[in-house]
């Protein structure tokens, strides 16, 4: 019970530390050291970060943290990943979003608005209520345009079940 409850104060400080980093850096330092369409010529998008850490707790739950950063170069890089989505079972997962925002050219930060973040059933379990619990926690990000920059820090903690859904996608 101890062991566990030490764990858990390292993953909530490490948390704290990270979610700080990620809203600390200057959003001048990151659009200044992003690359440009120029440096990726013919691609909708460049990943700039895509960091998952994953800590297996010792009732066998999972907790993982995933931070991203995308940048946009084309109309169909803003069709294709202007949603970030994370399948999860509602049932046996939780799902917090620590830090959404769209960093645009000229430097402003936008955040998500609360009807922007909604759950929804995948595409082909509509019909299948077997499977009524699988979701996607879907954050539609505000502010797209060409050059326009996406990040996210979220959580995902998975149930005991020894086993997890996996990481994020974005459409």
């Amino acid at each position: 019970m101890q062991r566990t409850l030490v764990f858990g104060l390292l993953i909530a400080v490490l948390l704290g530390v990270c979610g700080g980093v990620v809203a600390q850096e200057p959003v001048s330092s990151i659009l200044k050291n992003a690359p440009t369409a120029d440096d990726y010529p013919g691609m909708e998008a460049v990943v700039l970060i895509d960091s998952l850490v994953a800590t297996v707790q010792t009732d066998g739950s999972v907790v993982q943290v995933l931070h991203e950063r995308l940048r946009l170069f084309t109309q169909d890089g803003i069709k294709d990943y202007g949603e970030v989505q994370i399948p999860y079972d509602t049932e046996l997962d939780k799902i917090t979003l620590d830090y959404a925002r769209t960093i645009t050219p000229d430097g402003r930060e936008v955040i998500p608005q609360q009807s922007a973040i909604h759950e929804v059933t995948p595409p082909g379990l509509q019909d299948a209520p077997m499977y009524s619990s699988i979701k996607l926690y879907t954050i539609s990000m505000p502010a797209l345009e060409k050059g326009a920059i996406w990040r996210t820090l979220n959580g995902h903690e998975a149930g005991n079940r020894g086993y997890s859904l996996g990481g994020c996608s974005s459409r």
